[in-house]
């Protein structure tokens, strides 16, 4: 009942942006039937059948409690540390708790509102919200079923099913991301000092979730930066770095004082690390993809995953639509590339990253929405023989197929969450076949509280161990 009680306020909260959510999508659906002819209706039917099963798929999992790997021992375990100790007190035990972890404040305020349950809901909600966001950047175009190419293209990408299943923050990242781009656009439309704000606090988060994130939007911060000292606009300068200090240093300033590297464990590692020790962290970063390669293995990375998934942890990037639609548009004339611009310009630049540091292929999941609405923006209003669409839609349909088909599997052998959900199983028993050390830390919970600790030797999914 008390975990019931506690979702239920967590849920409370969430509340009023679940309403708007709902709202919009009430608004979406009445335009798209507005329209008279009945041959579009009954093909947005079936678009929004096919969707809704697939979100079906996705998000019904979401109810289980988390057990995979990363979200026990970093995205999760660290707000469940800070949350048992009553503060960001320093956690030597954990690798990634000097990392920027922004975003994993989210993470510990659902904990607290919600339970253990609460976290994984959220992240299912930055998964959606990333297709709403999707769905907003194809506004406007004649035909309204041309809205769901964005939404099947980031759903054929594995790592956006694996992502909203189980706690990573790539998708909130990507969501931001765009958001923020969004407000870019507002801020040049309005003019309102208040945009500024928020695209400080928006990009401020981004930074301070994510080192490689940082990296991505550190040219667009700065190109916003030049343009309001070019124009002269004082108050509009203020209102853009304050927030975007405010809400990016923290973390960066934390490791600065504590270890004298602002970007610990990068470059330098820690303090206390010996050379071996650093070493041996940057042999883990370069065992990803062809992260440890010749710098000409290292660039066609993006093309030799089409071919050899097995050398990206086993799974297509989901790249393989975004790269056909980009060369059906090279070959197209009068191409908008300067709709899309900043679209563009930002993916490449987010791809170079990615290139040139690990080559872990959930870190190219927010570059991949950029890509998505880039391509979708401009391949929707380019000129192209209708023949040549169809059979261009006919064959991302079947990638994208593929592709949600990976993203599945994939979650079912890690942690056959769908299996869990059919056989009904309860929580306790999910988790301990997933975590087998789970009965140990049940057993703990029940160990009166004396300054005693437990030692768990080779488990570091802490997640479940609700002790200090």
């Amino acid at each position: 009942f008390l975990n019931l009680l506690s979702v239920g306020s967590f849920l409370l909260v969430l509340l009023p942006g679940l309403v708007f959510a709902l709202q919009y999508m009430g608004t979406q659906t009445k335009i798209l039937f507005s329209a008279g002819d009945t041959k579009k209706t009954s093909a947005t039917l079936l678009l929004q059948c096919i969707l809704a099963l697939a979100l079906f798929v996705v998000l019904c999992p979401a109810t289980l409690y988390p057990v995979w790997y990363d979200g026990l021992v970093y995205h999760l375990a660290l707000p469940k540390h800070y949350w048992l100790h009553g503060g960001l007190t320093q956690a030597p035990h954990n690798f990634f708790s000097f990392f920027p972890q922004a975003i994993e404040m989210l993470y510990l305020l659902a904990l607290g509102l919600g339970g253990e349950l609460a976290p994984r809901l959220l992240n299912a909600f930055f998964g959606v919200l990333v297709l709403l966001l999707l769905w907003e950047s194809a506004a406007g175009k004649t035909n309204p079923s041309s809205r769901y190419l964005p939404l099947f293209l980031i759903m054929g990408t594995p790592y956006w099913y694996i992502c909203t299943q189980m706690v990573f923050i790539e998708n909130a990242l990507a969501a931001l991301l765009v958001a923020g781009l969004f407000l870019i656009v507002e801020t040049r439309n309005n003019h309102e000092q208040t945009d500024w704000v928020a695209l400080g606090l928006i990009l401020g988060t981004v930074a301070g979730s994510k080192y490689n994130a940082a990296a991505l939007i550190a040219p667009l911060c700065l190109w916003l930066v030049f343009q309001l000292i070019k124009q002269k606009s004082r108050s509009g300068f203020m209102m853009f770095t304050l927030p975007l200090l405010l809400s990016a240093s923290p973390w960066y300033l934390r490791n600065l004082f504590l270890t004298g590297n602002p970007a610990a464990p990068l470059f330098w590692g820690y303090p206390q690390w010996s050379a071996n020790e650093t070493q041996n962290y940057q042999a883990h970063l370069s065992r990803f993809g062809l992260s440890d390669g010749t710098f000409l293995e290292k660039t066609s990375g993006v093309f030799q995953a089409l071919f050899s998934a097995e050398t990206f942890q086993g799974l297509t990037l989901g790249q393989a639509p975004f790269l056909l639609l980009c060369l059906l548009l090279l070959f197209a004339k009068k191409v908008p590339w300067k709709k899309a611009q900043l679209y563009w310009l930002l993916a490449l630049w987010g791809t170079i990253l990615w290139t040139i540091s690990s080559q872990q292929t959930r870190l190219l999941l927010p570059v991949e929405v950029l890509l998505i609405i880039a391509t979708c923006k401009c391949f929707i209003t380019t000129e192209i023989p209708q023949r040549l669409k169809a059979l261009t839609f006919a064959l991302l349909s079947c990638i994208a197929l593929y592709g949600f088909y990976s993203g599945f599997n994939a979650c079912e052998r890690g942690f056959s969450a769908w299996e869990a959900v059919l056989k009904m199983k309860s929580q306790d028993n999910y988790i301990r076949s997933h975590n087998p050390s789970f009965a140990i830390k049940q057993l703990t919970k029940r160990l009166p509280k004396n300054g005693q600790k437990t030692l768990l030797l080779g488990e570091t999914r802490t997640y479940y161990m609700n002790r200090h």
